[in-house]
């Protein structure tokens, strides 16, 4: 039978009976009726490969090449498999692992909610009260009755926080009804799978799990230095209040000031739209009372509460006294407006005056709407702007702050 390593991704091809399953590349050992599936016959013909490469949606660190360890099949109760197209294993979330067993050791979430996630593998396995360390990783088991481990990664640039915190869940258990709901309030904006924006990410899937990360350390040279430990830690804590049902203790301040979030669409009136590149980035930053973030320099994004349009993008010329030479909004992971559309419609309407509508798509009675000309272009998943003009500017941010669907 073919069975997926739960550390590193690798396929197992694991015989009959064998009932604990070492990782010859990994060396993670487990029961094996705590592994995934992934084919009843191993397809003849598979021979181990000299390395595996963990793929990014695993617990294993995916920068490192592991080597292949030869056991025998009755020392270990495993032969892992050649490479297999990670199509078998499917994409479900992508940074989380299902276990048949539940928790019954270790701490409750709940106490480690509260804890400062500051500190090296080992600095932070005593602060939680232990776990097991692994390369550049800490494996914290719980005694919950949804989720039997959190287990937080280090990069090798940086051992002196955690850059991502992830849950593996037992075994059949989804997560708390209400989690993503409550992530999506306190973010403004959700999609199915999650929520990102410049490097900060926050993954919810109901039967997958729930993982906070960020870009690793010096991923993103416009971020000011040590940035992605303070996004990191704001994204842990807004994971533990939403997992455990309790009032989000993060701010709509701390919201804007250090991940881009939270802002008010009025506060949009005070943009400079005659500002060039090299003073963007100040320039929102004073106007939105907050960090507009970028990871590039020339395009600056932030994201609006409770909004039907939550992303907002200003893009500047990419050169020595650059203009603001675009705006869109859109929706979270480019999702439909669906049945709201019209109604967005109505309220830059009031605004910017009746609209010209031109039919996208007969079969599926889709329209976009076009307001001044094309100085507005209105569709079912983005709002755009060219060369935008402040009597237009100001007109659209009243139309947007005041409607109410």
């Amino acid at each position: 039978m073919l069975l997926q390593c739960a550390h590193c991704g690798a396929p197992l091809d694991v015989r009959e009976g064998a009932s604990i399953v070492k990782c010859g590349y990994c060396g993670f050992k487990t029961e094996r009726t705590r592994l995934v599936m992934l084919a009843h016959q191993t397809p003849a013909g598979f021979a181990p490969p000299q390395v595996w490469r963990p793929p990014p949606h695993v617990a294993a660190a995916s920068d490192v090449e592991l080597k292949y360890a030869a056991k025998s099949a009755s020392s270990v109760g495993c032969v892992v498999a050649g490479v297999v197209a990670l199509a078998l294993i499917g994409p479900a979330i992508g940074l989380f692992a299902t276990m048949k067993t539940g928790g019954v050791f270790g701490p409750k979430l709940a106490a480690l909610a509260d804890k400062e996630i500051s500190g090296s593998p080992a600095e932070l396995s005593k602060r939680l009260g232990g776990g097991r360390l692994a390369d550049k990783s800490l494996y914290v088991k719980l005694s919950d009755p949804w989720f039997d481990q959190v287990y937080f990664l280090w990069d090798d640039k940086d051992l002196t926080h955690p850059y991502f915190v992830g849950s593996i869940m037992n075994g059949g258990k989804t997560v708390p009804g209400g989690t993503c709901d409550r992530l999506a309030a306190s973010l403004g904006a959700f999609s199915s799978n999650g929520w990102n924006l410049a490097g900060a990410n926050v993954s919810c899937d109901p039967a997958g799990g729930v993982a906070v990360y960020v870009s690793k350390p010096g991923e993103n040279e416009h971020e000011d230095e040590g940035a992605w430990k303070a996004k990191l830690a704001l994204l842990y804590r807004l994971e533990m209040d939403a997992v455990l049902g309790r009032k989000a203790s993060v701010t709509s301040k701390e919201l804007r000031e250090v991940i881009g979030a939270g802002f008010a669409t009025a506060d949009l009136a005070g943009v400079d739209l005659d500002a060039d590149i090299d003073g963007a980035k100040a320039m929102l930053g004073k106007a939105m009372k907050g960090t507009v973030v970028t990871t590039d320099g020339y395009r600056y994004e932030l994201m609006l509460a409770q909004a039907p349009l939550p992303r907002v993008a200003f893009s500047w010329d990419n050169r020595k006294g650059g203009k603001l030479s675009s705006i869109s909004f859109s929706t979270s992971a480019w999702q439909s407006l669906d049945k709201a559309l019209p109604k967005v419609a109505a309220c830059l309407a009031k605004t910017l005056g009746a609209p010209e509508v031109d039919e996208t798509d007969h079969v599926k009675k889709k329209v976009s709407y076009r307001f001044k000309g094309y100085a507005v272009y209105l569709s079912d998943s983005n709002m755009s702007l060219s060369e935008p003009k402040k009597p237009i500017w100001q007109a659209l941010v009243k139309g947007l702050a005041d409607c109410e669907l």
